[in-house]
């Protein structure tokens, strides 16, 4: 069995409290493993072993969630990770900048020698260029002082990538702690010609199941239905409910 709908992933933080993810696509499937059952019915004058029955041994309840775009409740149940406020957090900066007719840059709350990586592209030339701490710099070199970055004179008006270090403060995260995001939950709608009003499709509790494939139209998550008290099965459809 498979049924399409659409509708939010629901997820709880340690606090209950209540996030909601952009409108994704669902499908959900139901697959029974069987197990036959050999034996020697009744009506089997020869007495030749044949089946019999077969038993339903295992049943899941998957449902496949793809979404097209992101917002951060979204990137938070990628990665298993509830959001966090950083008062004070390192993090990489990258900036792809042009260096000035007097051979620096400006780059605001860098200290005397701290470590910046450059870079400078090229179709037929690309180079790592190499920091100095004394002296001045040659044609494939730089030194930082505080808050500027100087090249050689045949810099000026050229295009180099830095990469450095910075101190944020007041951001939102994802990964940055171990902190992962609650149970989750799916509440939508049925797709179908079946009803004439779409019916609520509500999953109480679901596990991951698969890693995040990124690909194609969409971008997917597989997840295992499960059952959560006082729920006796893992999906409840409310028929006609506006």
């Amino acid at each position: 069995m498979a049924i399409k709908g659409y509708g939010n992933v629901l997820t709880f933080d340690a606090n209950n409290k209540l996030y909601v993810g952009r409108f994704s696509q669902i499908l959900f499937q139901v697959d029974v493993a069987t197990r036959e059952v050999d034996g020697y019915p009744f009506n089997n004058a020869d007495g030749a072993l044949q089946i019999v029955d077969a038993f339903v041994t295992r049943e899941t309840f998957n449902c496949q969630i793809s979404t097209g775009s992101f917002d951060k409740s979204e990137l938070a149940r990628v990665f298993d990770q509830t959001i966090q406020r950083q008062t004070s957090i390192v993090l990489p900066v990258s900036q792809q900048l042009t260096v000035a007719n007097d051979n620096t840059l400006t780059v605001s709350g860098l200290t005397v020698n701290q470590s910046v990586g450059v870079f400078q592209p090229s179709d037929t030339d690309p180079k790592q260029l190499t920091q100095i701490t004394s002296g001045s710099p040659t044609a494939d070199q730089y030194s930082v002082t505080a808050n500027t970055i100087t090249f050689h004179s045949s810099k000026a008006n050229q295009t180099v990538i830095i990469n450095y270090l910075k101190t944020h403060t007041n951001i939102d995260t994802i990964g940055a702690t171990n902190n992962p995001v609650g149970d989750l939950s799916f509440v939508g709608r049925l797709i179908g010609p079946r009803f004439p009003t779409a019916p609520l499709f509500y999953i109480p509790k679901m596990s991951r199941f698969s890693g995040f494939n990124f690909g194609g139209e969409n971008s997917e998550i597989t997840y295992r239905a499960t059952v959560k008290a006082p729920f006796a099965k893992p999906i409840i459809f409310a028929f006609d409910v506006p």
